[in-house]
């Protein structure tokens, strides 16, 4: 349209799949096709006066006539029925168009029986009297309309034809394997789950969840048999339990339609309700005892009557059966929060959230037998957010992938399932019922080999700090990421300003002190360094001489880490503000196992007060020791910052990190400052070419932080779980 008037533009090869144009085009050519079948069904009932609810719907070429039947004049659907299809014809052929029967379906009322003659040729006939289960309904867009047995046949096949797909899934490896079923093959009910009432899709949804997780037993290496230890029913309950809650609850994310079943299609009616569609509005009034069913389903799974989303009236009326039939309550509530939160209103997701929490509540407090041991509540109090990255992160990220056997090992641990076997010889028995197996190391008096890798440690006394060293080399990988460039082991003289020689560190910072030790050898320092920082007399050298005689001359054992006898943090993070004086930040990181023997029924009991694990005994313990080793020297670094010798300001942080994922407060401090270093590396850098702005890109390198963290963890746990019971620790 423009100057020169309106120009028709002839098609010549039709509507293509994907042009939007050709599908905008077809649908306003078919417009007026639609409105005219309306009419004709507005004007064609018993009553030419009175509409009689009978409606069009259409996708563009995919047209649905719901047409309403007189069971006592069965010939008068059928007549409405031919001349609408004679009408379709005749309005098609005026566009250019062929208006096939081909695939025409027709559904008729429940308990009518197909006629022999009366209908246009080539449309299918459908009726729930039909002895063939498939005739005794039709499709409509993915939604199978007909009798109860077609419905639940439609919803197992196209389940079943999901679980073909599992060949191909063990083909790849465990990781990419379990990220497709959680996130792809287990969502694939979703839609059923909606638009199929509970009634038809309870018992397939059950019987599919079961798949799942044999599929996902299958891609950990399976359970019992000739290859891997058993595990008693109370165990997989407990284990499947936990990995269908969501990763955000502690859980790994696999679906769980047997929980879900129960509002799926109840909220997905509510929420067509809410949008006032005058056709649904009649429609809605005959769903009767369907309607009540779903409803008491929904109570049901939340909680039942006395839940406070129930009581309130903010999900659900306790009191209303029919609010899918007759009640506004709906077209209120979506109303009402749209306005008030300035978002619609997610009613599914609502319910999901609440039927979650409330079986992560079921699994803390479910009744326990023999299976379950006091690390399997630790590991049940103890929830880390970082954990939830073993089933969520990128994996195109190469610091998220893990080897076939790290994989295995951690989602093994992290769902309390037995170990993977490691001799050939029978294994034991516990009193549930579980084969756990018994170190063979002659040092080890035949320890317990159990889930949670607590012989690893004493299976292998260096295991400890090869567990650290890979958490450390993580956290160089981070700082440098971040801009920085980071110092391993860096000298503690150069800490100290240069002002002590090698033997007078050796005699005054050596590893393995008390508490005690450390604060008297950090007062010799402090005597030390007044004294030296006199003006130059006879004095002076007689007091230095004096102070340097009263050094201690013995050492405490000296750990491994200590070079030359001269304790040394194991990373120095250097900013770059203020100019005059950069903040440089030493650390010395630990990994603590809170399961283990000597610290489980004091962490137990700490959890079970509802305290948080960060403030537990392994994590005071690891913090106490690391402050008595460096405490002094912290002092003596301070002092020498504060007046000026050393053109830096150091501060000190001992960040802890248990096997299972909960940070102290320094670790947090600690990604905090790498954080930091990130942002001021953004601020000297220019836009990006792809547009993504500073900010968006400084919370994707906090995510990252936290996949880093959980990943190092993950393969130092796996290194761990993998080495126990073996001759020599082994890479898995």
């Amino acid at each position: 349209m423009g100057r020169a008037g309106t120009r028709l533009l002839r098609s010549r090869e039709g509507a293509r799949i994907g042009c939007k144009l050709g599908s905008f085009a077809f649908a306003l050519t078919v417009q007026d096709m639609y409105l005219t079948m309306q009419e004709f069904l507005d004007c064609s009932g018993s009553d030419p006066n009175i509409q009689d609810g009978s409606f069009v719907k259409a996708a563009m070429d995919d047209c649905l006539l719901v047409i309403r039947a007189d069971k006592s004049d069965e010939k008068a659907l059928y007549d409405r029925i031919a001349w609408g299809i004679k009408l379709l014809n005749k309005h098609a052929k005026r566009l250019g168009l062929n208006f096939a029967n081909d695939k025409a379906q027709l559904l008729l009322p429940q308990d009518w029986v197909p006629p022999t003659a009366g209908l246009p040729e080539g449309l299918v006939v459908r009726s729930n009297t039909l002895l063939n289960v498939e005739q005794q309904g039709i499709e409509v867009v993915g939604c199978p309309v007909g009798s109860i047995d077609f419905r639940q046949t439609f919803v197992q096949r196209n389940l079943g034809d999901v679980l073909r797909s599992r060949d191909d899934l063990k083909q790849l490896h465990p990781q990419c394997a379990t990220r497709l079923l959680l996130q792809c093959v287990s969502a694939c009910p979703a839609y059923i789950a909606q638009v199929v009432h509970p009634s038809a899709t309870k018992e397939a949804l059950t019987t599919f969840d079961d798949n799942m997780w044999s599929f996902l037993l299958e891609f950990l290496g399976g359970i019992g048999g000739d290859n891997q230890l058993k595990c008693c029913p109370e165990g997989l309950s407990r284990a499947r339990f936990r990995a269908q809650l969501p990763c955000r609850l502690g859980g790994a994310g696999l679906r769980s339609w047997e929980r879900t079943a129960d509002f799926a299609w109840f909220t997905s009616v509510a929420s067509c309700v809410a949008e006032s569609d005058p056709n649904l509005d009649v429609g809605r009034a005959h769903f009767g005892a369907l309607a009540h069913i779903a409803y008491e389903a929904a109570i049901d799974s939340l909680g039942g009557t006395s839940h406070p989303k129930v009581t309130s009236g903010e999900l659900i009326p306790g009191d209303d059966p029919d609010v899918l039939t007759v009640s506004n309550f709906y077209k209120e509530l979506f109303m009402d929060y749209a306005r008030v939160n300035k978002t619609p209103l997610r009613l599914q997701k609502e319910f999901s959230a609440v039927t979650a929490q409330n079986a992560a509540d079921e699994l803390l407090s479910k009744s326990e037998g023999a299976h379950v041991s006091d690390s399997e509540r630790i590991t049940l109090l103890s929830k880390s957010p970082i954990m939830s990255h073993l089933f969520t992160a990128d994996l195109s990220n190469i610091e998220t992938r893990l080897s076939k056997t790290e994989f295995i090992i951690s989602v093994r641990h992290f769902l309390c399932l037995p170990s993977l076997r490691i001799y050939p010889d029978e294994p034991d028995r516990l009193m549930c019922g579980c084969e756990v197996e018994s170190c063979d190391n002659s040092h080890c008096e035949r320890a317990t080999l159990d889930w949670a890798g607590n012989h690893a440690l004493l299976c292998h006394k260096g295991l400890g700090a090869q567990k650290a060293l890979l958490l450390e080399l993580e956290l160089e990988r981070m700082f440098r990421k971040a801009g920085g460039s980071p110092d391993r082991q860096p000298s503690t003289r150069n800490l100290l300003g240069k002002v002590f020689d090698r033997e007078e560190l050796a005699a005054l910072f050596p590893g393995g002190l008390s508490q005690a030790s450390s604060n008297l050898r950090a007062g010799f320092a402090m005597e030390y360094l007044t004294a030296l920082h006199t003006r130059p007399s006879r004095e002076r050298d007689e007091k230095v001489a004096r102070i340097k005689s009263l050094f201690p001359t013995t050492r405490s054992g000296a750990t491994p880490k200590d070079i030359g006898g001269v304790i040394r943090f194991d990373l120095c993070l250097t900013g770059t503000q203020p100019t005059d004086a950069p903040r440089a930040l030493y650390l010395d990181h630990a990994i603590v196992h809170e399961t283990s023997d000597s610290y489980q029924v004091r962490v137990l009991r700490h959890l079970q007060a509802g305290r948080t694990a960060c403030l537990s005994v392994p994590f005071k313990k690891a913090e106490g020791e690391k402050k008595g080793r460096f405490g002094g020297l912290i002092k003596v670094a301070e002092r020498l910052a504060r007046e000026g010798f050393l053109g830096f300001s150091p501060f000190f942080l001992f960040p802890v990190v248990s096997t299972l994922g909960c940070m102290n407060v320094d670790m947090t401090k600690l990604l905090n400052w790498i954080q930091e270093r990130y942002k001021q590396s953004l601020l000297s850098s220019s836009e990006r070419l792809d547009g993504v702005p500073k900010s968006v890109l400084v919370g994707k390198f906090r995510v990252y932080l936290e996949r880093a963290l959980c990943f190092a963890l993950l393969r130092a746990n796996a290194l761990a779980l993998h080495s126990q019971g073996r001759p020599d620790v082994l890479r898995p």
